[in-house]
C-alpha cells in the first residue's frame, strides 16, 4: 500500500529548511506549502510549524515573506505566534 502523503522526511525535503543557503531555505518554505494543501499528518505539520517559527526570524527577508505566505496554509495553534513575528 502506497501512502498519499509527501514522505517529507525521507526524501530530505524538511532538511532544505535548515540549509545555510537562504534560497534553499525558501524553496524549503514553497514546497511545504505544495505539502500542506494534501492535509499532511498532524506530525508533518508539527514539523513545519516548528520551522517556520524559526524562519519566521531569519536573516533573510526574502525566507521571511515564504514563511508570511506559507503560515496561511498552516492550521496549527502555532500559526498566531509565526504571523506575530
Amino acid at each position: 500500500m502506497e501512502s498519499s502523503e509527501p514522505p517529507v522526511a525521507q526524501d530530505g525535503r524538511l532538511a532544505e529548511l535548515t540549509s545555510p543557503n537562504w534560497q534553499v531555505r525558501k524553496d524549503g518554505v514553497q514546497f511545504a506549502v505544495q505539502v500542506l494543501q494534501k492535509s499532511p499528518s498532524p506530525e508533518i505539520i508539527v514539523q513545519f510549524a516548528t520551522e517556520f517559527a524559526r524562519l519566521a526570524s531569519d536573516e533573510k527577508w526574502e525566507v521571511r515573506n515564504a514563511v508570511a505566505l506559507a503560515a496561511q496554509h498552516l492550521r496549527h495553534e502555532e500559526f498566531d505566534r509565526i504571523m506575530a513575528k
